[in-house]
């Protein structure tokens, strides 16, 4: 619907320059790419081996497609990196607003104030106990309820 639609507003030349010089740039970042694997995975499994060496193909290519985008007007261009500007803000904002660490940091934030105290008035001056008291009066509680019959343990049977 959205091609179509599209399609029906702008004119042929102008969607077919916009195409050409979308798919021009996604092959340049597919010849890039495949020189950078060869940097970072060197030890990667490779189930080709690429004719006339491992740089001269990519090299080559991008240098073609480089070559063929000086062919582009300046209003393509700009259309281009309009479309460009558009996909990246739509593309970033969602990632924002759908991401997981966000939503950790927002709850975590939101459950941080359940932590306050409610009542400010009764609470200054007064230390609240900290994880260490709190494990020694529960060790301690557990220490006063058992009974320990030191002569078992002489026998041997704990």
């Amino acid at each position: 619907i959205f091609c179509a639609f599209f399609s029906g507003l702008c004119p042929g030349d102008i969607l077919g320059e916009i195409s050409s010089i979308g798919a021009l740039v996604s092959y340049i970042f597919a010849h890039v790419s495949v020189v950078v694997m060869r940097f970072t995975h060197k030890d990667m499994p490779r189930r080709y081996k690429v004719p006339c060496g491992k740089w001269l193909i990519p090299t080559v290519g991008s240098l073609l497609c480089v070559l063929l985008l000086k062919g582009v007007s300046k209003a393509t261009g700009f259309r281009f990196l309009a479309w460009t500007l558009l996909g990246q803000i739509i593309y970033f904002s969602y990632g924002y607003w759908h991401s997981r660490a966000r939503l950790l940091t927002r709850n975590r934030s939101a459950n941080s104030m359940v932590d306050l105290p409610v009542n400010l008035e009764n609470n200054i001056g007064t230390d609240p106990p900290n994880e260490f008291e709190l494990d020694l009066a529960s060790v301690h509680s557990e220490n006063e309820g058992q009974t320990t019959d030191h002569a078992d343990m002489d026998k041997g049977s704990y």
